[in-house]
C-alpha cells in the first residue's frame, strides 16, 4: 500500500514559497544529488564487453594503423580499449540520464524525520509541504505525461548495500528500478519517492494546486519567517480556493522526536 501523504522538505526563501504560492517544485539533474552513486550505472563485464565490441571502428583505427609497427599497433589497440572500457564505466549509454535528459523531484513519505529537518530545512528552520497524490498504482502510467506533471505520480526508492549491475539485457522497467530508484542503504532513514520527468526534464515545473494539504513550519523558524509563511498559505486558500492547513512541529520533552500543532489561520 503506498503512504496516503508525501512530503517535501524545503529551506525558507522568496523561492521555495514560490512552491506555495505559485503551485511549482524543482525537478533536479540527477547529477546535481548530494550522492555520488546516485543514477550512476554499475555494468557486468559481460555489457563491458559488448560495448567495447560496439566501438569497433574507433578499435579498428587503432589497430590498422599501418604506419606503426606490429608491436606499436597492439600497444595502440590496447590504450583503445582501455579507453573504450573508461568511456562505458564512466557513463556509458546511460550517461545521459545524469546529464540531463530528465528531471527527478525527491518526497518522502516521513515528515518528522530529525536528520531531514536539518539537513534540507536549515537545522529545522525551514518547512515541509505535505501532498495527497493521486495513486494509479501502474508503473506505466509514467507514460501518460498528463498524469506524471500534474498528479506527482511518484515510485518508491529501493535501499540496498549492493550497487545494482547493468547487464544491457534488462526491459525499462528493470533498468528504471536499478537506475534511478536504488540508493544505498545509509539512505534509507529518508523513506524516499520519486517523480520522474523526461518530458519536461529538469527546472521549475507547476503540479495540481488540489494535491497540497498541508504545511509544517519547523521547530526553529523564526516569528518573521513564520509570519511570511502563515501569509502565504493564507493567499493561497484565498485566491484558489483551497484549504491548506498550517502546523509547527515542536520538540518533545520524553523523546527525540516531534511533534506538529495546528496554527491557525
Amino acid at each position: 500500500m503506498p503512504p496516503q501523504y508525501l512530503y517535501k522538505y524545503l529551506e525558507i526563501n522568496p523561492g521555495s514559497l514560490n512552491a506555495i504560492r505559485d503551485a511549482t517544485l524543482k525537478f533536479t539533474l540527477p547529477k546535481d544529488f548530494n550522492d555520488p552513486f546516485d543514477c550512476l550505472a554499475s555494468y557486468s563485464d559481460e555489457y563491458i564487453n559488448r560495448s567495447i565490441k560496439a566501438q569497433g571502428a574507433y578499435l579498428y583505427r587503432a589497430k590498422g594503423n599501418k604506419k606503426l609497427s606490429p608491436a606499436n599497433r597492439l600497444k595502440a589497440e590496447g590504450r583503445a580499449k582501455r579507453r573504450a572500457r573508461f568511456n562505458t564505466l564512466n557513463g556509458g549509454v546511460f550517461s545521459p540520464i545524469r546529464d540531463g535528459d530528465i528531471g527527478v523531484l525527491s518526497l518522502s513519505s516521513n515528515k518528522d524525520n530529525l536528520l531531514m529537518w536539518s539537513h534540507y530545512c536549515r537545522n529545522h528552520t525551514g518547512f515541509v509541504l505535505q501532498f495527497e497524490p493521486v495513486w494509479f498504482g501502474l508503473r506505466k502510467n509514467l507514460e501518460d505525461r498528463n498524469i506524471v506533471l500534474e498528479e506527482l505520480v511518484a515510485l518508491e526508492v529501493m535501499y540496498s548495500i549492493e550497487r545494482p549491475v547493468l547487464n544491457g539485457l534488462e526491459d525499462n522497467s528493470l533498468k528504471l528500478d536499478k537506475l534511478l530508484l536504488t540508493k544505498s542503504s545509509d539512505w534509507a532513514y529518508e523513506s524516499e519517492f520519486r517523480v520522474i520527468d523526461n518530458v519536461r526534464k529538469s527546472g521549475i515545473h507547476p503540479y495540481k494546486r488540489e494535491l497540497l494539504k498541508g504545511v509544517y513550519a519547523g521547530a526553529k523558524i523564526n516569528s518573521e519567517e513564520l509570519q511570511s509563511l502563515k501569509d502565504t498559505v493564507t493567499e493561497a486558500n484565498s485566491n484558489h480556493s483551497l484549504n491548506i492547513k498550517l502546523f509547527q512541529m515542536q520538540l518533545q520533552a520524553n523523546s527525540f522526536s516531534l511533534k506538529e500543532h495546528e496554527i491557525q489561520l
